[in-house]
């Protein structure tokens, strides 16, 4: 029985989900493989001219989560 230490080295998990996603694709008419992929500004760290790393802070939004009584 393999562990997940060793799926991970075989990369058996990594064949199978790519094959899943390739069917799946397939299924739904698309070409097997992703031909572009979207990247969020506030998932990509960036620091321009070596300058120090700012974040902007999530916005809580109260009406969304707000509890009504």
């Amino acid at each position: 029985m393999l562990t997940q230490q060793d799926n991970r080295r075989s990369g058996l998990l990594q064949t199978i989900h790519d094959a899943l996603r390739q069917q799946v694709r397939i299924q739904d008419g698309r070409k097997p493989s992703p031909s572009a992929a979207i990247i969020d500004s506030q998932s990509v760290k960036t620091v321009e001219k070596g300058g120090r790393v700012d974040t902007t802070q999530a916005r809580k939004s109260m009406g969304a989560s707000a509890i009504s009584s």
